[in-house]
């Protein structure tokens, strides 16, 4: 019985932290005051209480016909906190008529050092943007596991972007 009371007093903590708007729902475009806008944010809560946190952000432009953006991917624990973010960056061009990513870069952050990264790279091909990399987990200095985790960003002829995860 007591099981159940702190599933339940977890899910209520997790469900307190995020906005239920976020909750697999698509975001409208916002802007961020510094000229960045999100133009995707979702929050998937997990079978295990746990969450995974997706926005895809795009940069103000440094030149005409260019766009800067990311994609990052938080994976939240069941009490909310951050546990490690990955964050595919990409330029890209783009004139009406095609668009290509130009540049791509990963960034792993970790605020446990429970997790560590155990592989990654970025790489890009016609208008996509893409990030490999596998995230292990450990216990007293032993791996439990790894999984692997992929991130899309792409941009379409007119400067839109759009991200994928998996």
């Amino acid at each position: 019985m007591k099981r159940i009371l702190y599933w339940f007093l977890a899910l209520a903590l997790v469900l307190s932290v995020f906005p239920l708007t976020a909750w697999g729902a698509e975001s409208e475009p916002s802007d961020q005051g510094d000229g960045s806008v999100v133009v995707h944010e979702e929050a998937i809560l997990q079978s295990d209480g746990s969450v995974l946190e997706i926005r895809v952000v795009a940069y103000p432009s440094r030149a005409g016909h260019y766009q800067d953006g990311s994609i990052t991917y938080t994976y939240r624990n069941t009490s909310g906190v951050a546990q490690w973010a990955a964050t595919l960056s990409a330029t890209f061009y783009y004139n009406g008529s095609i668009s290509s990513c130009t540049t791509a870069s990963l960034s792993i952050t970790f605020k446990n050092n429970s997790f560590y990264k155990v592989s990654g790279n970025a790489s890009w091909s016609g208008n996509t943007a893409t990030a490999n990399y596998t995230i292990g987990y450990k216990v007293l200095g032993v791996t439990i596991g790894t999984t692997a985790y992929s991130l899309t960003l792409s941009c379409d002829k007119d400067g839109h972007l759009t991200g994928n995860y998996s």
